[in-house]
Parts: C-alpha cells; sequence; structure tokens
C-alpha cells in the first residue's frame, strides 16, 4: 500500500506574514542543549556522545489555522442542530483513515466553485462511505505566499451536501482551502470535516486507489 503524506512542513514563518497567521520557532542546537544537560541533570560534556546534547524546539507561535490541520464543528459554532458541537477529539478516528478519492480541479480558476455537478463528472469511481474526497487544486506552488490561503476553487454547499448524503465525512482541497464555499453547509448537522492547508506537490495519483487519507488533527478545533 502507497502512502502519500500530505501534510505541510511546519517551520518559522516570514517576517511580512501577519500575526494570526504566523508560526515562530525557538530552536536550542547540540552545543546549547548540552550547557543545559550539565546544568539541570550535572552531567558533564564529556560524558555525552560528541560533546552534545538534545536538540529542542519552542513553538512561541503557532495558531489554529497553521501548517495542516483538521475543523472540527466546535471551530465553527457551539452547538449544530440544537445540539453542542463535535470537538476534534469527538470524531470517529475511522473518518480520517480510508479509501482516498482525489477529484482533478487544477484547470478550474482562482475563486471557481465547483457544484455537486461538477464534482460527480470528475469522480474516477463511485464513491462509497467514508472515503475522504481529495480536491487537487495544483496550487501547492503557491505553498508560503502571503496569498495562498486565498488561492485555488472551492466547493458549493451543495456539492457538500451531496457528498455528505453519499457517506462522505472528511474532504480536503490538495491546496489552499477556499473554505467560505462550503461555510452554508457548515451551520447545519450535515457538513463535512475540512482538512485545510495541505500540499500535493503531485504526489496523489489522479485515480482512486487504495491509498489511505490520514489527516492530523487538534483537539477541540
Amino acid at each position: 500500500m502507497r502512502l502519500v503524506d500530505l501534510s505541510a512542513p511546519i517551520e518559522p514563518s516570514p517576517a511580512e506574514l501577519p500575526e494570526a497567521l504566523r508560526t515562530d520557532i525557538e530552536y536550542v542546537a547540540h552545543d546549547e542543549g548540552a550547557a543545559q544537560a550539565e546544568a539541570m541533570l550535572g552531567v558533564p560534556r564529556d560524558l555525552l556522545r560528541d560533546g552534545e546534547g538534545w536538540a529542542v524546539e519552542t513553538f512561541t507561535r503557532f495558531g489554529t489555522h497553521n501548517s495542516t490541520h483538521v475543523d472540527a464543528p466546535w471551530h465553527y459554532n457551539s452547538t449544530i442542530s440544537g445540539r453542542p458541537a463535535q470537538t476534534i477529539d469527538e470524531l470517529p478516528l475511522e473518518w480520517f483513515y480510508g479509501p482516498g478519492v482525489v477529484i482533478d480541479a487544477t484547470d478550474r480558476a482562482d475563486g471557481d466553485a465547483l457544484s455537486a455537478a461538477d464534482v460527480e463528472e470528475r469522480l474516477p469511481r463511485p464513491l462509497e462511505p467514508l472515503d475522504i474526497v481529495l480536491v487537487r487544486t495544483g496550487r501547492d506552488e503557491f505553498y508560503g505566499e502571503l496569498d495562498y490561503i486565498a488561492r485555488g476553487p472551492g466547493v458549493t454547499a451543495e456539492a457538500t451536501q451531496w457528498l455528505y448524503d453519499r457517506g462522505v465525512r472528511v474532504s480536503t482541497p490538495l491546496a489552499s482551502c477556499n473554505c467560505r464555499r462550503s461555510r452554508p453547509i457548515l451551520q447545519t448537522g450535515a457538513y463535512i470535516r475540512l482538512a485545510s492547508v495541505c500540499d500535493c506537490a503531485g504526489g496523489v495519483p489522479g485515480r482512486a486507489d487504495r491509498a489511505r487519507g490520514l489527516q492530523r488533527s487538534r483537539r477541540r478545533r
């Protein structure tokens, strides 16, 4: 079974990126780690392999929409259909590990919205319950640009409902998410969990196969 990593790298943001979207990381190199080991544990440097200690990364800023993540119902509303919205830890794990079905939308312009008919026409095979639908936009080449999140086509609320009715519970564009095109459906019980900020890098086959779509998630988001 072939596994394809769709996650984007976690790395420090450029200085010009807005605060709400920034990732800031402080790094401790092996040399400094050796000094910390001696101060904390009393282990001198000459007892450490090659005189090196641990390397450490500390996140000083890491927002909800930074890197690859899954939007839980709680992210959008406190209640859905009159019931408390689910947090990410309340969603079934099997939703996030299953066959991936790729819909090629690389021919669509930024801002275009795929209708239910568009989605159905582009499917490589009939959908099965819990398929993970991957909309390939081709905009991964713009990852890291300031306007990345606004690029790429999206799907309509109608198309989202159509996917939900066929058992799909997780979907993602393979690049910028343009989630606002699906937002009307987010206020109902029939809503697809969006995995955002993914990077396809041409690595996903343009056909359905048994490759699994595993998405990293965040508690309560």
